[in-house]
């Protein structure tokens, strides 16, 4: 009686590690099948299907072939003439099943569950050794500049990452001022204008204007307005000595 019990108990747990080696993949996922011991992939199945894996000696890993989308965010992106710009980077990537079934897994599989991880950290390299090739006006206001930019890291980085059997399907760029650089083109704006406002005022002791006004207006301020006035201001009425003249950066279109 008591060998037949145990024969019981040893069918039942054979039967139920028999059915635990039974996976069903769904479709858009593919199961990598490895030798617990040795590493060495035995199968890769692509779904949907099912398939039957060896208990205790072997183990899988699950990866996803659908769309995935890495975000980067970065507030310090440096442009040629040394400026900071924030820039918000999405790209769009999917691992296709062909790659799959016809190249060698052991040799890329260690990256295989760091695809996104991967795709994430060259895309972040190459928007900063890229961005380093533009000045900040070219990547701020003009779009075909930006565009140009999205489409050599897609290039790049499809080039990349096409060894790992990821797709790069898009690249989307989104560029702003960073915040340090805003709040230095709106300090000069305001100076400038306010300034502008000074040179319009009629009937103001011209002389003594050139002496209350503050000598940082004298000098260059970060921002990115044009030069579109010169001011030269003369002596007061009757006086004696060289016009001083002030040369400064004024927007009047902002």
């Amino acid at each position: 009686m008591l060998i037949l019990l145990l024969a019981i108990v040893l069918l039942i747990t054979a039967l139920a590690l028999i059915l635990t080696g039974f996976r069903i993949v769904p479709a858009r996922q593919a199961l990598v099948i490895y030798n617990s011991q040795t590493g060495w992939v035995e199968q890769v199945a692509i779904g949907p299907r099912l398939v039957f894996k060896l208990p205790l000696l072997e183990e899988t890993i699950t990866l996803d072939l659908s769309f995935q989308q890495t975000r980067l965010r970065m507030s310090d992106l440096t442009t040629a003439d040394c400026l900071a710009i924030e820039a918000s980077m999405d790209v769009d990537f999917d691992l296709y099943p062909d790659f799959l079934r016809t190249t060698d897994i052991n040799r890329i599989m260690p990256l295989l569950p760091k695809v996104a991880t991967v795709v994430e950290n060259l895309a972040r390299y190459l928007l900063q050794g890229m961005a380093a090739q533009f000045t900040a006006a070219d990547l701020l206001t003009h779009p075909q500049m930006r565009v140009r930019l999205e489409r050599d890291i897609h290039r790049t980085l499809s080039d990349s990452v096409r060894w790992l059997g990821v797709r790069v399907m898009a690249v989307r760029l989104l560029l702003r001022p960073a915040a340090a650089m805003l709040e230095a083109e709106l300090a000069a704006q305001a100076q400038a204008r306010t300034l502008l406002a000074l040179i319009n005022t009629t009937g103001a002791d011209r002389e003594l204007l050139a002496q209350i006004l503050p000598l940082q207006l004298l000098g260059a301020q970060p921002g990115n307005a044009r030069l579109l006035a010169s001011l030269n201001l003369q002596t007061a009425a009757g006086g004696t000595g060289a016009a001083p003249a002030i040369h400064w950066v004024v927007d009047e279109t902002r």
